[in-house]
């Protein structure tokens, strides 16, 4: 098996699940950057309540002018209407600080 999966892209590393915590209106990763940036797949898991939590795909992981972001994949929306985090070092974890109603 080792060997397909070398000839053929694998990587034998597995998903990485983040897990995002909000608190005063502000989701945060608890992976770095880099970890995320690091990993074969990743996944962003919030809990939306008792007994329930949501499971999204981390679309992109990039650097553009010393901002670390990562893209996670909202289902149903268009690109632009993706969760976008972000933060300042590749050391550091990506946040978003939701707009108050």
């Amino acid at each position: 098996m080792a060997a397909y999966a070398a000839a053929h892209g694998g990587s034998g590393g597995g998903i990485l699940v983040v897990t995002a915590t909000v608190e005063d209106s502000t989701a945060t990763l608890d992976k770095t950057w880099q970890e995320i940036y690091d990993a074969p797949y990743a996944v962003m898991v919030m809990e939306m309540g008792e007994n329930e939590k949501v499971y999204y795909d981390i679309g992109d992981i990039y650097e553009d002018g010393g901002d670390y972001g990562v893209r996670v994949v909202t289902p149903g929306t268009p690109h632009d209407e993706s969760l976008f985090l972000v933060t300042d070092s590749a050391d550091g974890y990506p946040s978003l600080t939701m707009p108050s109603n």
